[in-house]
């Protein structure tokens, strides 16, 4: 019996050592399957990586020029407002001239108003005075 399984067990190696060049061979199919995946992988995530950096890239530039557009344009409006400021001073200074010349002229009218009162005050009191007299000479005239 020691021999049947010794010839068995010589023949279970022979077959086993038979069988390595041909399980060395699948299981390095295997592997260069799983590696070309990974390599197919990585060579796409590296294109996707350039895509991606050359948007990035495309996006800065555009962000660059838009901020170098409203710098430009803030820098007009800035000279814009400077400008409407100075007129607005100017405008002031005008109303402040014109309002002075208004008062004054405004005195000067107030002032001949108050003469012509004190006219129309004399002539008041000179009508009063010939309606008096008109009166007293209506009363005198003979009646009808």
């Amino acid at each position: 019996m020691p021999d049947i399984d010794l010839t068995k067990r010589v023949t279970e190696i022979e077959t086993l050592v038979f069988d390595i060049p041909r399980l060395v061979t699948l299981r390095l199919e295997t592997l260069t399957a799983q590696l070309s995946e990974q390599s197919g992988r990585l060579n796409l995530l590296d294109s996707q990586m350039g895509m991606l950096l050359r948007d990035v890239r495309d996006l800065r530039g555009g962000v660059t020029r838009q901020l170098v557009h409203q710098d430009s344009r803030f820098d007009g409006m800035e000279q814009r407002i400077e400008r409407v400021e100075q007129r607005l001073d100017q405008l002031e200074q005008t109303v402040e001239r014109l309002a002075t010349s208004v008062d004054r002229r405004l005195g000067g009218v107030e002032s001949r108003l108050g003469e012509v009162d004190l006219r129309l005050g004399g002539l008041d009191g000179r009508l009063a005075g010939i309606e008096t007299g008109l009166a007293e000479v209506l009363r005198r005239l003979p009646g009808p």
